[in-house]
């Protein structure tokens, strides 16, 4: 069931807090009404510039969260590098190298879940932000295409080249 509110017939400023929550009965009819009751939510009214200055921040969160994982994938780079040019010239991996291998595959499937997992993944983080400005009206259309491209980049990850780099590390 959904219900869209139509706040706009009031005139709310920004600091206006709604407390609501919503109940439901079952078709339940040989007694008393069952009745079920959501918990209370707060809808706090921003102004567009709050608004556009939240997004923007967390914006700022997801870039922060790329070059996180940029320096990840390039010292798991590095450190597999080395480990390619001992194999080359001993021809074997010590003992404590494969244990370094094993911790850079598990790192690699860390990394593939920051960047693209479906709970809390960059990704889906950028798809909510988008829906999150058309929802809101912002009209930011250099950061909308920015958020476009980084999606984009991501799906190109997802399909390409993150699983490309977990089949190499196994």
């Amino acid at each position: 069931v959904e219900h869209e509110w139509q706040l706009e017939q009031f005139s709310l400023s920004p600091g206006t807090r709604f407390i609501f929550h919503a109940e439901a009965t079952d078709f339940f009819d040989l007694g008393p009404e069952h009745v079920g009751s959501s918990l209370s939510r707060i809808l706090t009214v921003v102004s567009l510039e709050e608004k556009a200055a939240e997004l923007a921040s967390r914006i700022g969160e997801l870039l922060e969260d790329f070059e996180r994982a940029q320096k990840m994938q390039s010292r798991s780079h590095d450190q597999i590098e080395d480990l390619q040019i001992q194999l080359d010239k001993v021809g074997r991996l010590q003992p404590n190298d494969v244990d370094l291998l094993k911790r850079i595959e598990l790192d690699q499937r860390q990394l593939t879940s920051r960047l693209v997992g479906r709970i809390d993944g960059v990704k889906l983080r950028v798809r909510k932000l988008l829906d999150e400005m058309n929802n809101n009206r912002i009209d930011d259309e250099a950061s909308k295409q920015r958020l476009e491209l980084i999606s984009d980049e991501l799906t190109i990850l997802q399909e390409k080249n993150l699983p490309a780099i977990e089949r190499n590390l196994t």
